[in-house]
């Protein structure tokens, strides 16, 4: 797990090497009085 900033427009950009295959998705989980928890679109990630 890893901690990222996003833009004013809400993207972001992270790269990561994945060891196995499973899915991916990024999720918000620290809500304050601006933000809410949330999660994004699920990947999947194949390894080979």
């Amino acid at each position: 797990m890893t901690t990222v900033t996003s833009k004013s427009n809400g993207s972001f950009s992270k790269g990561f090497t994945a060891q196995q295959d499973g899915t991916w998705v990024p999720v918000f989980a620290k809500p304050d009085s601006k933000h809410f928890v949330g999660s994004g679109k699920e990947d999947y990630v194949d390894v080979r």
